[in-house]
């Protein structure tokens, strides 16, 4: 467990993606994550239940862009975003006619006045120090009641799932705490620079959701997504307040 100002920056948190964007596009470009795959199709059936097609997408915290990519094939205007330089090198050299941005999501709410239909989140809120900041970002980008989809690992379930913790890694389920974790998937090795996982329980996800105007809030708990283990991933959607 780390204290406050221990924290790392999201600089700090885009240098440790930067040290997995190669074994990641491989996973990726050959398919060999299956548990990604059936996410981004929970991820844009949502999408598609809340967003009319044509409308703006902010894919934030977009990473290599493969989900962009999807995004955009439904003819969405999509927008990619995320910390990780290396990842937006790779998804500006692979993925053309689609704009990519290498920035954080409270600094890109800052300098951009654009308003979009949707923002998709994936796997990404568990993975930012200050979900406060991030949450109220996204809703300063969010248009009058859009929506919000975004995917974290289970807080019930993911880490008690994992043999490799210590019970100190473990923590208090009620306590928000950091864990650095290898990142791997299922039968995959794991990348080689360790990234910042921040614990939170469910019920504190829907206190900050609320602060930052983000009401309406639903969680959708796929039983099992992909080969992963049963529960290990939570789909939250929420939309921004429309009133004053």
């Amino acid at each position: 467990m780390q204290k406050e100002s221990q924290r790392k920056t999201l600089d700090d948190i885009g240098r440790d993606w930067d040290r997995n964007v190669q074994a990641r596009a491989l996973e990726l470009s050959t398919n060999s994550d299956a548990a990604y795959r059936s996410l981004c199709n929970h991820i844009l059936k949502h999408l598609k239940e809340h967003a009319p097609v044509g409308s703006s997408v902010l894919d934030a915290g977009c990473g290599l862009g493969f989900l962009t990519k999807q995004i955009h094939d439904l003819k969405y205007n999509v927008v990619g975003v995320d910390v990780s330089h290396g990842s937006i090198r790779f998804a500006v050299d692979n993925f053309k006619g689609i704009d990519f941005e290498a920035n954080s999501i409270e600094d890109y709410a800052v300098a951009n006045s654009s308003k979009f239909h949707a923002v998709v989140a994936n796997m990404v809120l568990h993975n930012t120090p200050d979900l406060g900041a991030t949450l109220k970002a996204i809703s300063k980008l969010l248009q009058p009641g859009g929506v919000l989809i975004g995917t974290i690992p289970h807080p019930a379930f993911y880490l008690y799932n994992r043999a490799d913790l210590t019970a100190e890694q473990l923590g208090d389920y009620s306590e928000e705490h950091e864990v650095e974790l290898p990142f791997r998937i299922r039968g995959g090795e794991p990348h080689p620079g360790l990234v910042s996982y921040y614990h939170r329980g469910l019920a504190s996800y829907n206190k900050q959701l609320r602060r930052a105007r983000l009401i309406d809030i639903a969680v959708d708990e796929p039983s099992r997504v992909g080969p992963g283990n049963p529960h290990d991933v939570l789909i939250l959607v929420a939309h921004e307040s429309d009133s004053d």
